[in-house]
């Protein structure tokens, strides 16, 4: 982990990179050479497709254009290189046969890849969460050779206090705006990657209305005439961007047309869809559920991450006479729980993995703080009984006895990870808040 300033990150990018076959111990001359299954592999992964520290622009600083993300980089030129499909493609091959040496790529990419000759992944922005650095990290030294990879972060730590505000903002309108009050080339990594989240999560109002809006527009006019427990074909187009601009996706385009069709996945209102890319167009097959089924739809999602009576209690005010009531409602209570729990559970990952890389002493200690999480520790049955339990429950006595067990240094970081695993299965919980403090006081 190297901290850098947000205006040298390609150069320090640069610098990093041209320090590896010293690092690994491997001629210099010879280390950037495509050799077959010999080749030193490397990925650069970046935080998103477009700007400064985009997949393309990236790539190009690094003097190639072997690049991979999810969706089309602004600047790619399908005149000269074909269509972004393919090229992705082509480049992802070229790269697990070693006929290139090196990838720049979104998250997006090397899932399920088993390459052992990958000897370096780099992080130019912190990742979202530790888990997230733990499996991209792990893309190398497959091959079980001690001192084979090296695996770093480019961290910038710019706007840190900015950023403690709008984790701590609980308007998201309030906290989107004190994002986009910070100049994008000012951001250090963790504003860039609340910007990533914030663009998710648009907000509670809007995405109820998207969603709703979809059903009255698309879906309940498909639907009419058919009696409950019916089915039947529905196409729906979609738009693309005219610019390649995530903010417009996002907000009228495919983005957020497919989320509102997940929304009703989840509610029984749609069995399955598919995108067809050739006509920009979703192959939707709807289904007309009774208010009943739409209640016990979101009953069973909610039962995959909360206990039986819990996702009884939240679905109790859902009407069951009435399928436009019971569906505004249910919707409320979906979107309700995505925010309170998915949306805050991101927030408080990335605020794990920021802390980790702003407090970095060493590469030792670094890596003890990742294992620590990652691992079970003696304090794991115990502190799994505090989630979703409040600081009367538990009482600042059974903390102080706790603490008060403690003897040794290696059994405070062990305590520390475990706190933050937990505080990110439950971010808003009082006692875990207060033993982490105290603990890493």
């Amino acid at each position: 982990m190297e901290r850098v300033p947000r205006e040298t990150k390609m150069a320090a990018l640069r610098r990093f990179r041209g320090q590896l076959p010293f690092l690994l111990r491997v001629n210099p001359q010879r280390f950037f050479d495509l050799r077959g299954a010999e080749t030193n592999c490397g990925i650069v992964f970046c935080p998103h497709v477009n700007g400064e520290l985009g997949v393309w622009e990236v790539a190009h600083a690094l003097g190639h254009e072997n690049c991979y993300a999810g969706k089309r980089p602004r600047d790619f030129d399908e005149r000269r290189l074909g269509r972004w499909g393919n090229y992705k493609l082509k480049v992802q091959k070229a790269f697990k046969y070693n006929r290139i040496q090196e990838i720049v790529a979104t998250k997006s990419f090397g899932m399920g890849i088993d390459k052992p000759n990958i000897r370096y992944p780099i992080h130019i922005c912190i990742p979202h969460s530790v888990e997230a650095f733990y499996q991209e990290a792990g893309r190398a030294g497959r091959n079980g050779k001690p001192g084979y990879a090296i695996s770093a972060i480019l961290y910038s730590d710019e706007n840190w206090v900015e950023a403690m505000e709008i984790f701590n903002e609980p308007d998201h309108r309030k906290a989107q705006k004190k994002i986009e009050n910070v100049p994008w080339n000012s951001r250090g990594d963790l504003l860039i990657q609340l910007w990533l989240l914030y663009n998710t999560y648009r907000g509670r109002e809007d995405e109820f209305q998207n969603a709703f809006d979809f059903w009255e527009t698309r879906l309940r006019p498909g639907l009419k005439g058919l009696p409950f427990g019916a089915t039947r074909l529905l196409e729906i187009s979609f738009t693309r961007p005219t610019r390649f601009d995530d903010e417009e996706e996002q907000s009228t385009g495919r983005v957020a047309l497919e989320k509102a069709i997940f929304r009703m996945v989840i509610l029984g209102i749609l069995e399955d869809y598919t995108v067809d890319w050739n006509t920009s167009a979703f192959q939707l097959r709807i289904r007309n559920a009774s208010p009943l089924e739409i209640k016990q739809a979101l009953r069973a999602y909610l039962a995959r991450y909360k206990l039986p009576a819990t996702a009884d209690q939240m679905v109790q005010s859902i009407p069951e006479n009435d399928q436009e009531e019971a569906l505004r409602a249910a919707l409320r209570v979906l979107i309700d729980f995505v925010y309170d729990e998915i949306a805050a559970k991101r927030k408080q990952a990335l605020r794990t993995m920021a802390e980790l890389c702003r407090n970095f002493r060493s590469d030792r200690d670094f890596r003890e703080a990742i294992l620590a999480y990652l691992q079970e520790s003696e304090f794991s049955a115990e502190l799994r009984t505090w989630l979703g339990r409040g600081f009367d429950e538990i009482g600042l006595e059974k903390i102080r006895d706790l603490l008060g067990k403690l003897s040794s240094l290696d059994e405070i970081k062990r305590l520390v990870g475990t706190t933050r695993r937990m505080l990110d299965e439950d971010p808003a919980n009082l006692p875990l808040r207060y033993l982490s403090a105290v603990a890493r006081a």
